[in-house]
């Protein structure tokens, strides 16, 4: 069966982007985004709304209703960035699993390719030493033919050999990868829960203004 691979960058993106996206409009109580200092952002809801608030500074933006605010109060923006430790603690697991797992499959996939290309560089030469062997009985067009015939194929197989192993992507690290999807989408659903109480707090305290 054919396989696509998709950007491991491009999965990442995805499932930070729809942690809110899953819920309906009418579940999520606000869309809001948390931009960190290293300019590092976190979304829960529209990605076309929080982006543009990633060069505008730290700071937690809301959207409630039809209106947009900023939280800057440090204090509420710490507990937030905690919320998030564990969203980005599985990412970091799922970036270094990811790593390990290509050099493996690397290591594997060069030694596999080695040998199979060693047998193959071993039949080319018993070729050529039995094309040398009838060489010297004299010109003999039909054991040539043969030769060359035999050395296209093994040529060909050469090749496909290098091809085989070009893909390290198999089924058993896809499924991994979608165990480390789901604990994401958990891990992040349960911080989102955690920065909309603290929204809900900051509005309290008259700690949001509007932007």
């Amino acid at each position: 069966m054919r396989r696509f691979l998709v950007p491991f960058a491009l999965v990442i993106a995805l499932i930070a982007a729809s942690i809110g996206a899953a819920q309906s409009n009418k579940e999520r109580k606000y869309d809001f985004a948390l931009v960190r200092k290293s300019g590092g952002m976190a979304s829960w809801g529209s990605w076309n709304w929080s982006e543009q608030f990633r060069s505008k500074g730290p700071g937690l933006y809301v959207k409630k209703g039809d209106q947009t605010y900023v939280i800057t109060d440090a204090e509420t923006i710490k507990r937030a960035e905690a919320a998030m430790e564990e969203f980005k603690r599985v990412g970091d697991k799922m970036k270094q699993s990811r790593h390990a797992r290509k050099n493996e499959a690397h290591a594997k996939a060069m030694a596999e390719t080695s040998k199979e290309q060693e047998e193959i560089g071993r039949q080319m030469r018993e070729a050529s030493e039995e094309f040398e062997r009838e060489f010297k009985n004299g010109a003999n067009p039909e054991a040539e033919r043969r030769y060359h015939e035999k050395m296209e194929r093994l040529g060909e197989k050469m090749k496909a050999v290098s091809k085989k192993h070009r893909v390290w992507n198999s089924e058993a690290f896809s499924k991994e990868m979608e165990q480390f999807g789901r604990q994401m989408e958990a891990a992040g659903k349960v911080a989102g829960d955690k920065i909309v109480r603290l929204i809900d707090i900051a509005f309290e305290k008259g700690l949001a203004r509007k932007v």
